[in-house]
């Protein structure tokens, strides 16, 4: 979630991040899939076949999520650090992620006790974030954004019903989680 919200602030909200525009490119974007996608997919694959923490790359169960989700939210946390000190970045990009690393540990907290889905949680939070941004400061083509995300997050969290990965319950709470944290976070921060 956080590349393909990288990317869509790049090319509708460029004035959200604080870079110049000959840095915000294809490396920029490559670099946040790095250290939020393929790094955490690379920790989990490691749990999987050297300590047996992980069953499957589905993790079915809610006691095999915690320690990947707390890995997850590490590395978010990670890309806060060097937003901020390779980058000096600090205004709404920045913080967006901030909110998505406390939506991660939020994930991670409430995965201890209850399985919320956090497919729904990430696409509930990409469609608070570019919800909250059109609303606030309307882009060009933001508008068609917000009408993909939301099919997407429809298409994503029937698919997750379909296949019997979570309940409603957890589907909804994933994703009402997700939109809170994110939409509520630009409302309050940005």
């Amino acid at each position: 979630m956080c590349t393909y919200f990288t990317a869509i602030v790049i090319r509708y909200y460029p004035f959200l991040v604080e870079l110049p525009p000959q840095v915000l490119n294809i490396k920029f974007v490559g670099i946040i899939f790095v250290i939020t996608f393929l790094l955490p997919l690379a920790a989990i694959i490691v749990m999987k076949w050297s300590r047996k923490l992980v069953k499957a790359l589905q993790m079915e169960s809610k006691e095999e999520r915690v320690m990947p989700f707390f890995f997850m939210t590490l590395f978010y946390g990670l890309t806060v650090y060097m937003l901020n000190s390779q980058w000096g970045l600090s205004g709404a990009f920045w913080l967006s992620i901030v909110m998505m690393a406390i939506l991660l540990l939020l994930l991670s907290c409430i995965t201890i006790f209850f399985k919320i889905s956090a497919h729904s949680a990430g696409w509930g939070g990409l469609l608070g974030f570019i919800f909250t941004f059109q609303y606030i400061t309307p882009a060009v083509g933001g508008l068609h954004a917000l009408i993909f995300i939301f099919l997407c997050t429809g298409l994503a969290m029937t698919a997750r019903l379909f296949l019997g990965a979570h309940s409603p319950k957890e589907i909804y709470s994933g994703w009402l989680l997700g939109f809170i944290v994110c939409a509520g976070g630009v409302m309050v921060f940005i």
